[in-house]
Order: C-alpha cells, then sequence, then structure tokens
C-alpha cells in the first residue's frame, strides 16, 4: 500500500491509544491514516499486564480517577463492539481484584481505600486470610485480611492489540506499518496544513494530526515549547508456567501484581524503571518479581518461566496523560503520556479525541490532561 502524501486525518502511533483513536475517528466519518513502526503495539501495550483497576492506579480522588472509572464502565460495550465486527475475541475477564497486604502499612492502604470506594458506594468485599482461598481460586500466604475489588476486570493486551488492529483496518482506516517510516518532524503551520518529515526523507502533510506515539512521542522535534514532556520509562515482566495454581482473579500485593492467562499461566509484574530507550530483561529483575510472587504464592517458585520480556511506558512529569489541541498549532492534538494505565483509558480517549476532533460533544477532557496544562 502507498503512503499517501496527502491526509485528511493522520494518526502517529500503532499501540492500543492510537488504534482506538483510529477507529473512533474512522467511525464518525473521517478518512484515517494510521501510521506506525514496527508493528502494532510493540512497545507499551503489549507489555502490559491489561490490569482494568482505576482505584488501584490513583493514590486520591481527582480527574484521573474519574475518568478511569468512567472507562472502565464502558468496557463492556467497547469490546462487545469490537468482538462483533468479527475480528477475534479480547479474553476480557471482570473477574475482580484482590489486594493482599503484606505489611501494617500495607493494611492501613487498604483500609483507607475501603473508605474511599464506600464513599462511593463502589461494591468490595473483606476476606479473612484463611479465606481468601474461596476468591483467589487458590492458597495465598497471607497473614493479614485482603480487600477484593469488584469491579475490576482484565484482558490480554496482546490479544487486545491484535483485535483492534483487524477492527481498524475493517472500518477503512489506511493503515501502515514499516519500520523505514519513523517520524523524525513536525511542521505546524504550514500553508497546506500540518508538515510530517519522515526519517527515511519523505514528507506528507495533514489538516489534522494526532500524536499517539507513546514513550518516542517526545523524540519527535518541531513540538511546541511548555508542553509536558513524553519520556520511556522501562517495565519488565514474566510469565509463568503454573498449571498447578490455579488463580482466578487478579491478586496484588504492595511489591508485585499476578494476572492469571489463559492455559495456566500467570503474568507477574513489574519493574518501574528510568533507564531511556534501552529495553533490557535483567537477572535481577526477574529473580526479584519472580520472588516476590512466589512469597505470596509459594507453589510458583518451582513454576517454569516461559517468557522475560519489557516495555517502554511513555510516563510524564505528572504522571497524567496527554490530550487534546496542543497550543499554537491547529490541528495538532496529543494523546499520549498514559504511563501505566494505556489499556485502561483506551475506550474513553478513543472517544474524547474523536469528539474533540470534530468540534462535537462528548467526553470533557480535564484541564489537568491538556497539553497547555503546567507541569512539574
Amino acid at each position: 500500500m502507498t503512503l499517501p502524501l496527502k491526509s485528511d486525518l493522520l494518526v502517529i502511533g500503532g499501540g492500543v491509544i492510537g488504534l482506538s483513536v483510529a477507529r473512533a475517528c474512522q467511525l464518525r466519518g473521517r478518512q484515517v491514516t494510521l501510521l506506525d513502526r514496527p508493528e502494532p503495539g510493540m512497545a507499551a501495550s503489549v507489555a502490559a499486564a491489561g490490569m482494568l483497576s482505576p482505584l488501584a492506579e490513583a493514590s486520591e480522588d481527582g480527574p484521573f480517577l474519574e475518568t478511569g472509572l468512567t472507562s472502565l464502565a464502558s468496557y463492556p460495550a467497547w469490546v462487545a463492539a469490537i468482538e462483533s465486527e468479527g475480528t477475534g475475541t479480547i479474553g476480557f475477564r471482570a473477574s475482580g481484584k484482590l489486594k493482599v497486604a503484606q505489611t501494617d502499612e500495607g493494611f492501613r492502604k487498604l483500609e483507607a481505600l475501603a473508605a474511599r470506594m464506600t464513599d462511593r458506594q463502589l461494591p468490595f468485599a473483606w476476606y479473612l486470610a484463611n479465606r481468601l482461598r474461596d476468591v483467589a481460586g487458590t492458597s495465598i500466604a497471607a497473614t493479614r485480611d485482603a480487600l477484593f475489588l469488584e469491579r475490576d476486570a482484565h484482558l490480554d493486551p496482546r490479544r487486545l492489540v491484535e483485535v483492534l488492529a483487524r477492527a481498524v483496518d475493517r472500518a477503512g482506516v489506511t493503515h501502515h506499518v514499516d519500520a523505514r517510516w519513523g517520524v523524525a518532524r513536525l511542521e505546524p503551520n504550514t500553508a497546506r496544513g500540518i508538515a510530517v518529515h519522515l526519517t527515511d526523507g519523505r514528507s506528507l502533510t495533514a489538516e489534522q494530526v494526532v500524536l499517539a506515539g507513546g514513550a518516542w512521542t517526545g523524540k519527535i522535534a518541531g513540538l511546541p515549547s511548555g508542553i509536558p514532556h513524553v519520556r520511556p520509562v522501562l517495565g519488565q515482566a514474566l510469565m509463568l508456567e503454573a498449571p498447578e495454581v490455579p488463580l482466578t482473579t487478579t491478586l496484588e500485593t504492595e511489591s508485585v501484581y499476578l494476572v492469571p492467562r489463559e492455559g495456566g499461566r500467570i503474568l507477574v509484574g513489574a519493574t518501574v524503571e528510568e533507564r531511556g530507550f534501552q529495553i533490557l530483561h535483567t537477572a535481577e529483575a526477574r529473580d526479584h518479581l519472580w520472588g516476590q510472587a512466589a512469597a505470596v504464592l509459594p507453589p510458583l517458585a518451582d513454576a517454569v518461566l516461559a517468557e522475560h520480556w519489557s516495555g517502554l511506558r511513555p510516563g510524564t512529569p505528572d504522571t497524567l496523560p496527554v490530550i487534546g489541541p496542543v497550543p499554537d498549532a491547529p490541528g495538532l492534538f496529543m494523546a499520549t503520556g498514559h504511563f501505566r494505565n494505556g489499556i485502561l483509558l483506551a475506550p474513553w480517549t478513543g472517544e474524547a479525541v474523536a469528539r474533540s476532533l470534530a468540534g462535537g460533544e462528548g467526553p470533557n477532557i480535564p484541564k489537568v490532561f491538556l497539553p497547555s496544562r503546567a507541569t512539574p
């Protein structure tokens, strides 16, 4: 497929955010071109755990929590719509999350979380330490009671990206995936719109451009000054073969989380490391994650390591996503910086950006998400 030199709407980045934005815009009648390299979702999206857990991710009330809860509530219908297009199944499971405290401080945080959930009339349940098997499906090494978040869910991010990429293609998006087509520089405010200069020397223009390049967004030259800088944050994770450990729900402690996968596998994650654009798989991270997993589920000490991988999350100075129009650059929008919550916020982000681009009614983008906000 020949890369068009002129586009109505160009989305840069084919992770879960770029795919969600491209699909939402195309379904509203736009003619979308999606540019990615080298394979859809090969950075943060497919390296994610796939937990949908807004209360566990938000340490306090505010716009991020409200947006996360809204996005989570939209997930069943969003998944059903994508799967109904005949592109495959995503593996969405609304099986809750069990949060286990390992320390007194950890237990006090669970009590505070339960109080927040009570204020919001969100369902949860306390489980005695000797009854955790009832909810988790397997024995857990815990000396304190645990909190079960009933509305949390999880999915397989790799399947999500695969199915969503097919849905984007079926919707009619002009979808280009090629390692030669990285974006080197943007040139807003040209006579023909926004000029996008590629790393192979070619250039194209678009009336509107959405930057959904994840951790790589900050490397693109030509962005106006004053917007939040997006940087890579490395995360390493493991996949353990453990058919003898029938974990049925997501399990999280202060130091590790465990997510059940099909076929008797359990995902163990994840580190948070500032290493620039290095992609590393270290023995130190492997041993730490595995050891923490075995501390809460002792049979995992004898599990088989099926995979050890890493991805680059898009971080920002204030840890909030960057979504909305870029000041002083007409037609240029950002949808990046989701850090650990790109999977959770994908449905909401796609809808919010599509409506914002069209100038219509829809989800209001919080001011603290806008590129024009002040950051540390």
